[in-house]
């Protein structure tokens, strides 16, 4: 009778790598990753409010101040205004900063007055910014060679502007079964008292 350890170390020395094959990554879940993901781009591409509210300078956000509103930055739309002193750009979640502007003041701690808000509480400088490149920059490896994906690095690999993945192609894999002792799945085995 052969080793098991014999056994495996001869079948171990007969495999040969199955190749490379590219995936879309809506398919790359439990696969092998055979390349690094590397960022094409960075997230957030710009800086972005985390936050409803507004954008205003850092010098302008004292309690009690009144800020003129110069307009509006929708989410997912570059921003062509600029936050000079003494106003703000009504901001939402995922609004690029607009230029000038260095801090998000949240709707809540706001009373607002028409075109004019007033500051019911200040705030701190940088507040509910998401800086560019936070989550990643262009560039910088997301995901080693050899990892086996999940659903969080499809997530990320998405992410970060890949739409295919190169994966090692999966193992063909045989079972021959032998034996008389052998029966399908439901028959009863006929079995012989030694």
């Amino acid at each position: 009778m052969l080793d098991v350890a014999v056994a495996r170390a001869r079948i171990l020395e007969k495999l040969s790598p199955c190749g490379l094959e590219t995936v879309s990554v809506a398919h790359a879940c439990g696969r092998v990753l055979a390349a690094p993901v590397v960022a094409r781009l960075s997230n957030p591409p710009v800086s972005v409010s985390s936050m409803d509210g507004y954008a205003v300078r850092i010098d302008d956000a004292q309690e009690g101040a009144t800020l003129d509103i110069i307009g509006e930055a929708p989410a997912g739309h570059p921003s062509s205004l600029t936050v000079k002193k003494g106003q703000c750009i009504r901001l939402f979640t995922g609004s690029q900063i607009p230029a000038g502007a260095d801090t998000v003041l949240i709707q809540e701690n706001m009373r607002r007055d028409g075109n004019a808000v007033t500051l019911l509480s200040g705030g701190k400088a940088g507040q509910f910014i998401r800086k560019q490149g936070q989550d990643f920059q262009k560039g910088e490896t997301l995901l080693p060679a050899g990892k086996v994906l999940t659903a969080r690095d499809i997530g990320l690999a998405a992410a970060a502007g890949h739409v295919w993945l190169t994966v090692s192609r999966r193992p063909r894999v045989g079972i021959l079964a032998t034996g008389d002792e052998i029966v399908l799945p439901g028959t009863r085995p006929n079995l012989i008292p030694l």
